[in-house]
């Protein structure tokens, strides 16, 4: 038995979905895209570190284990593009089956049309896919602020480099 009965089916689907994104875009204060450049350990000047290790002799990181971010956020993939912030946060190895963590951390704006703003965020990420995340607060434009954080990694540049395009879905209350 088939799902859909027939290509008119599948047309009213589309449209009603396509009707709900554009009607969900329309909601938020601000769409705001950028780049995280994130550099491991083994990289030069690396931008995450892992003061915790509880099972150092395993391949992947385990339940327990911490890690420490201060990414470098740019206007784009390329690595000399302009910087406008930092992806400062924690993530922290949660889920004993070590398919996703937990993770906690600040947008801060340094640079760019948001200078001297910051978003909060926490929520699961999934390692190696793309992950939403919460917007708990913020600072500077993004006071008062809620929504949500959607990352997807791009570029693996070598073993050592990921870059991600991050896009901030954030809602100002009105004053």
């Amino acid at each position: 038995m088939a799902f859909f009965s027939s290509s008119y089916d599948v047309l009213i689907l589309l449209l009603f979905v396509g009707a709900t994104v554009a009607s969900a875009g329309d909601d938020f204060t601000y769409v705001v895209p950028f780049y995280s450049h994130e550099r491991s350990l083994g990289s030069t000047n690396p931008t995450v570190v892992q003061p915790v290790d509880l099972q150092p002799d395993s391949p992947r990181p385990g339940f327990g284990n911490i890690i420490v971010l201060d990414n470098p956020l740019r206007v784009s993939a390329d690595p000399n593009s302009t910087l406008i912030g930092r992806f400062q946060g924690i993530i922290v190895f949660a889920d004993m089956s070590i398919n996703s963590t937990f993770s906690a951390g600040n947008l801060v704006f340094t640079g760019g049309e948001y200078n001297g703003s910051s978003l909060a965020f926490f929520g699961v990420f999934q390692t190696g896919t793309g992950s939403v995340r919460s917007i708990i607060g913020g600072t500077g434009r993004f006071g008062m602020a809620t929504g949500y954080l959607v990352n997807d990694p791009i570029v693996y540049n070598s073993p050592t480099t990921l870059y991600s395009l991050w896009t901030a879905y954030v809602k100002i209350p009105a004053k």
